[in-house]
């Protein structure tokens, strides 16, 4: 999370932060999902692709509510 904090990275940089999130996460009830939707929120901004934004609206369902995942855009 080092390059993260200088904030100079390129998409590959938060795609591993998310997927480090994940895989440090003992179960998906466990995974910091708040965490991971502020990555992909960040990823949004960096590099704005179709798929990305679907993922981070699975996220916002996960972390924030059903809801918020069909809210986006």
């Amino acid at each position: 999370m080092q390059a993260l904090a200088t904030q100079r990275f390129a998409s590959f940089t938060l795609q591993a932060a998310i997927a480090a999130v994940h895989a440090e996460a003992p179960s998906t009830e466990q995974t910091d999902w708040r965490q991971i939707v502020g990555l992909y929120d960040a990823l949004l901004r960096h590099a704005p692709l179709t798929h990305h934004l679907l993922k981070s609206g699975s996220s916002n369902c996960h972390g924030l509510g059903a809801g918020s995942g069909i809210n986006e855009g």
